[in-house]
């Protein structure tokens, strides 16, 4: 086992650990964190995701958002190797869980990743500057690497969603790491310097 898949497992661990009455409230305390800042508010196409494995629930997020009128899309795997497409995702489709378990809207209208405003990008770790730990296979990493040329215009805004407990001092940052624009946990929403 690797010292990143160790990481990976001890925090996975610390996650499920977390009582679900404290997950439950963690979510509507990380929505409502989240609605008051002006992406949050502002943002009219919304990429989220569905919670799987204990991880911190943005559906009461996304519900405000969609009461709000914007748009809702959920990532699905391809058509891309290895990245992922954004489909419009209405409260009551009917998800379907891809290779990994997670589930997916079936195919419908879809988002290019440029155009979207804010994406909620799931995760095991994040460091005080930005940097995340996901699962490992980069999926996130190769959709938004557009992001990394950029100089100017650095869109779509990439906020983490996570609990407190995921935070984690440093983490390497690798050449193919896009990183987050922020995070939100249960204690609020931390921003981070955009990097160039």
């Amino acid at each position: 086992m690797t010292a990143a898949d160790s990481l990976r497992a001890s925090l996975r661990a610390r996650r499920r650990a977390q009582p679900q009455t404290f997950r439950e409230q963690a979510a509507l305390a990380a929505a409502a964190a989240l609605a008051g800042t002006s992406p949050g508010r502002n943002a009219r196409r919304i990429a989220a995701f569905v919670a799987v494995d204990a991880e911190l629930d943005p559906g009461p997020f996304i519900a405000t958002a969609r009461e709000a009128g914007r748009q809702v899309f959920l990532p699905v795997l391809g058509p891309r190797p290895g990245c992922l497409s954004f489909v419009r995702a209405e409260a009551g489709d009917r998800l379907e869980p891809n290779r990994y378990g997670i589930p997916e809207p079936r195919p419908g209208v879809t988002v290019d990743a440029q155009f979207l405003d804010l994406v909620l990008v799931p995760l095991l770790g994040f460091d005080e500057t930005g940097n995340r730990l996901g699962m490992g296979a980069g999926y996130y990493d190769r959709t938004f690497e557009f992001r990394r040329g950029r100089r100017h215009w650095l869109g779509p805004l990439l906020i983490g969603f996570g609990y407190e407990c995921q935070r984690i001092d440093t983490l390497p940052a690798m050449p193919w790491d896009v990183p987050l624009d922020g995070v939100v946990t249960e204690e609020g929403v931390q921003m981070f310097t955009r990097r160039r």
